[in-house]
């Protein structure tokens, strides 16, 4: 009789424990669903911002920096550097082109 009890009571606890692991897997691979959907959101969204130009590149400026010569050295689609100073200066809210040791500069990451 106390044999058969055991054996119960030992069944019992594995199937339980077999429960318990099914549960924790679903929620485990629920999770990991959820973070490869929010990854891929994620991705979209700055690759979105990179194409609409919403993102920018940020420099500092070191000394004997020109606004021109930081607009050379991200200008990679070979745009006119006249267009690419342009855009600097509109994303920077600046009404000359002159730049100081240390300023932070925003650059368009489309430009």
């Amino acid at each position: 009789m106390r044999e058969t009890s055991r054996r119960i009571r030992r069944m019992r606890r594995e199937k339980t424990a077999r429960a318990y692991r099914r549960i924790l897997l679903r929620r485990l691979l629920a999770a990991l669903a959820a973070l490869t959907v929010a990854a891929a959101a994620g991705i979209n969204a700055v690759t979105a911002a990179f194409a609409r130009g919403d993102a920018y590149i940020t420099v500092t400026a070191k000394t004997g920096d020109t606004l021109w010569s930081i607009a050379a050295e991200h200008n990679y689609k070979n745009r006119d550097i006249r267009a690419v100073v342009d855009d600097i200066m509109r994303a920077n809210n600046m009404s000359c082109s002159k730049i100081f040791a240390g300023d932070s500069i925003n650059i368009p990451a489309g430009g």
